[in-house]
């Protein structure tokens, strides 16, 4: 069981090791505890492990579990999920990425397009942090 200390604010889930560093620099400068994961399979371990941070950043291409089947995963865990936002980032456009009937659509806040713009993405994340959605 995770302690308060051990729990994010926000939780990076991106296996482009550039990426993960730039979002831990530029949002660890801002003052929120990070969580950073390389995959879902490691950010079901670590929610599963009773982590609960207010937001995900949550990439959809990865290797061992996508964002797809992790949002699925979460959508499907209203214990672990409520309360929780997701910004997705991607490459691929939004339509392609989050189809109408994709399982865990209603959980994401935000959609930034890759390559990430850092004030387009800080802007994403305080308004996931500051409104309900």
């Amino acid at each position: 069981m995770n302690t308060v200390s051990d729990v994010a604010d926000i939780l990076v889930v991106e296996d482009d090791a550039y990426l993960r560093e730039l979002l831990r620099i530029v949002l660890g400068n801002r003052a929120y505890s990070l969580k950073l994961v390389t995959n879902g399979d490691e950010a079901v371990r670590y929610l599963s492990g009773g982590a609960k941070p207010r937001l995900i950043l949550l990439d959809m291409m990865m290797p061992i579990m996508d964002g797809s089947a992790f949002l699925a995963w979460l959508a499907g865990q209203p214990e672990i999920s409520a309360g929780i936002k997701v910004i997705v980032l991607s490459a691929v456009d939004v339509e392609q990425v989050l189809g109408a009937d994709m399982q865990g659509r209603d959980l994401v806040c935000a959609f930034v397009r890759k390559p990430v713009v850092v004030p387009q993405l800080l802007a994403s994340i305080q308004q996931a942090l500051d409104a309900a959605c």
